[in-house]
């Protein structure tokens, strides 16, 4: 699987199911029965992961909302999208 870009848009899969809780987010993959958390900020990267946005975009959004570098928040941001990608909960448009 190849490393998502910053021009990378990305959109979440159909499949998992999502709902937003107290303090983040809980998903449910319904193929494979997993359940997954997600605290505020992967609760807010899952929010801006909307089909119309490329992965630059999502990070300059939690930049202005977040305490938090453009630099680490693009690599953060990317390797918990890449991991999202790898496990099909959401995929590359272009």
């Amino acid at each position: 699987m190849s490393v998502l870009s910053r021009s990378a848009i990305l959109q979440r899969n159909e499949a998992v199911l999502f709902s937003a809780v107290d303090d983040g987010t809980a998903l449910m993959d319904i193929e494979s029965g997993q359940y997954f958390y997600f605290d505020d900020v992967g609760a807010r990267v899952w929010d801006l992961v909307d089909g119309a946005r490329d992965v630059a975009s999502i990070c300059a959004a939690l930049c202005t909302e977040f305490d938090v570098s453009a630099v680490q928040c693009e690599r953060d941001t990317i390797g918990f999208l890449q991991k999202l990608s790898e496990l099909g909960h959401v995929q590359a448009l272009s």
